[in-house]
């Protein structure tokens, strides 16, 4: 979600945890996780709302903020079924 919005502006908010691509987490309770995902999804939200009415600028085209807000939200969905085919294996 943070590489999307990076893409949609500018200057978005950092990340919450260090690296690029991989995070250590061993260190957070899961409710903290949740926390950082919750908080993700909502700056999402907002950056593409204010790019949608015209507060903020985008970086890319109409075209290319719907194709990156269409793969996030395919990429989520991907993971929600990962996570139902797990739950239902461990059954």
């Amino acid at each position: 979600m943070h590489n999307v919005r990076a893409k949609l502006v500018a200057d978005p908010e950092p990340f919450a945890l260090e690296g690029d691509d991989w995070f250590d987490v061993s260190h957070l309770s899961w409710p903290a996780i949740l926390a950082i995902v919750d908080h993700e999804q909502a700056q999402l939200v907002s950056i593409a709302t204010e790019v949608e009415a015209g507060r903020a600028a985008s970086t890319v085209s109409d075209a290319e903020r719907f194709d990156l807000l269409l793969g996030i939200t395919c990429h989520a969905v991907y993971h929600a079924g990962q996570i139902q085919l797990i739950t239902r294996l461990r059954r």
